[in-house]
């Protein structure tokens, strides 16, 4: 006689095959939606302050890092406290691939993912215009385990009400002047583009400061050529990427709050810098 649990979990499968379940859970953030909601809620209450002249701006773009959120929470919640009482309804999220190597956008075939947070629906129709284009391609295998992603859904789950999402991974050496006309017909009032970065990695810690400080300099300067030279980022292709929209629009780079994994962990022989900027 077949097991009715058995039979109960092939259904489901089939019933959430649609759906990517979070590949960090558990490691990145808690697995626990409680203590997930409440470490957010605890970045975003002691966020630094919103610069001045930018607080009655809408914030049209963000770097955030993609850290596990014990080293990297001050810079998230700095970044997305920024944007807590604007209002989007479809977000651009743009990040590095770390697992993979290609030379395009890669996009995913689910129609939703999943956090312990809830469910954030696809924006397939745009998803579907965008893989007419060669610089983008379904690659459903590099979001598997892909966290540079994946770690910023619960904070937009969190200061936004509702949103669809169109994640997109970035590829290695992309033309990123093609590739942001080509964004720019989907971005308009109603949306946030955000990027995934972290800053340098694995130096001694004064020389991921003064590199970081480089880095952080050549993105507020918004000079294409600058960043290509200066600055040390595993999400560069997306920050050449939103630098590109941001000299078209005329977006101003704002800094919001920078460290390093030494805060952290004390380590000070192999540091990860982090980096949160908004775009006004």
């Amino acid at each position: 006689m077949p097991n009715v649990q058995d039979g109960y979990s092939r259904n489901m499968a089939i019933i959430h095959s649609n759906v990517r379940p979070s590949s960090v859970s558990g490691s990145f953030y808690p697995s626990d939606h409680v203590k997930l909601r409440s470490f957010i809620d605890t970045a975003l209450t002691h966020a630094h302050p919103i610069p001045t002249k930018t607080k009655k701006v809408c914030i049209r773009a963000v770097i955030s890092p993609h850290a596990g959120y014990e080293y990297c929470h001050s810079v998230m919640g700095s970044v997305y406290g920024a944007v807590k009482k604007q209002k989007y309804r479809k977000v651009i999220l743009l990040g590095p691939s770390h697992y993979f190597s290609f030379s395009c956008l890669a996009m995913d075939t689910h129609k939703q993912w999943r956090t312990p947070l809830g469910y954030v629906t696809l924006e397939k129709n745009i998803l579907e215009e965008l893989s007419k284009n060669e610089l983008f391609s379904y690659l459903p295998n590099v979001f598997r385990n892909e966290h540079s992603l994946d770690v910023q859904i619960p904070f937009l789950q969190t200061v936004l009400s509702h949103f669809t999402l169109i994640p997109l991974c970035c590829g290695q050496k992309l033309p990123s002047q093609t590739i942001a006309h080509i964004l720019i017909k989907y971005i308009d009032d109603s949306t946030l583009l955000v990027v995934s970065s972290d800053l340098s990695h694995y130096l001694p810690e004064n020389e991921a400061v003064q590199r970081d400080n480089d880095t952080i300099a050549s993105i507020l300067s918004r000079d294409d050529k600058r960043i290509s030279f200066h600055a040390d980022a595993c999400g560069i292709e997306g920050i050449k990427i939103v630098n590109v929209i941001a000299n078209l629009y005329k977006w101003q780079p704002h800094c919001m709050y920078n460290t390093t994994s030494a805060q952290a962990n004390g380590d000070v022989m192999r540091v990860v810098g982090y980096g949160g900027f908004i775009y006004v």
